[in-house]
């Protein structure tokens, strides 16, 4: 029986994830010198986001050393995979606005051919308590 050859997507300009889950893998816990190149083998953990949809692009979050110089954010088609870089320093307040935030969003966009990608998220008003005066 013959297999049916995956069909390669084409690269879009705005991806929006809203997020799921995500999982956390650190690979080293002290950072010293930067990196010299921002290549997979040089990351010291690895955050990965998931959307609510299982067809929804995927976002793979790559840490690496203060002070590395970051590539931008690029797309993996064929895997549905928008992959990012961000310094250690900065995995901090990913992690705490995926786990405090009402709802996190990833994004990614092309505009006038500048790569963007970030984590955001939507934080709900409380209103303020009543006190007596």
């Amino acid at each position: 029986m013959k297999k049916a050859l995956k069909t390669r997507q084409s690269a879009p300009d705005f991806i929006r994830v809203d997020v799921a889950k995500y999982s956390v893998n650190i690979i080293s816990g002290t950072s010293g010198d930067p990196a010299r190149e921002c290549n997979i083998k040089n990351s010291t953990g690895l955050i990965r986001i998931e959307g609510i949809n299982s067809r929804d692009w995927k976002f793979s979050i790559y840490i690496y050393p203060d002070a590395t110089t970051l590539t931008p954010a690029f797309l993996r088609p064929d895997d549905s995979v928008v992959q990012m870089n961000m310094h250690q320093w900065q995995v901090e307040c990913i992690l705490k606005l995926l786990k405090t935030s009402d709802q996190a969003h990833a994004l990614y966009r092309v505009d006038a051919g500048v790569v963007y990608a970030d984590v955001h998220g939507e934080f709900k008003k409380t209103p303020a308590p009543l006190t007596d005066i």
